[in-house]
């Protein structure tokens, strides 16, 4: 045996605490959410119930979602996730739009800086914001 056990079992320890890719990437995305997302979903939300909206925002270690009823119907659940790329961690939207108490649009696409593809560190509030005012007013032009 090598008289070097004491730095082998040094490697063999240190591995075990360094954070997977997979926590790594999930760390990133929820300090992109808090940072990020939350502050302008939070905006959105004090803007939205001066309209007499109700609106629930949550949030997860994968994804952020804001919801938007009208009395009792939903018009638009939007959600802020990011997908691994090897050009780093790219945030994208789905969610659906509702127009008359059904479904009517489904909608997954990349979110865009000054149209754009991006990463979520290049991502402000505003773009956020604007990104989701895009879906939003196509919920309102539906009726």
């Amino acid at each position: 045996m090598n008289n070097d056990w004491r730095s082998e079992l040094g490697k063999i320890m240190g591995g075990k605490s360094k954070a997977t890719r997979a926590e790594e990437e999930t760390a990133r995305f929820v300090k992109f959410s808090n940072d990020v997302v939350m502050p302008a979903f939070k905006e959105l939300e004090t803007e939205l119930k001066r309209h007499d909206r109700k609106v629930l925002v949550r949030e997860t270690t994968a994804a952020t979602s804001i919801t938007v009823m009208n009395g009792e119907k939903e018009e638009i659940t939007f959600r802020l996730l990011a997908r691994s790329l090897s050009t780093g961690l790219v945030p994208y939207i789905e969610g659906r739009v509702r127009s008359k108490g059904q479904v009517s649009n489904k909608f997954d696409e990349q979110l865009k800086v000054d149209g754009k593809v991006c990463t979520i560190e290049q991502v402000k509030a505003n773009d956020v914001i604007e990104s989701f005012l895009g879906q939003y007013g196509k919920t309102m032009e539906m009726g």
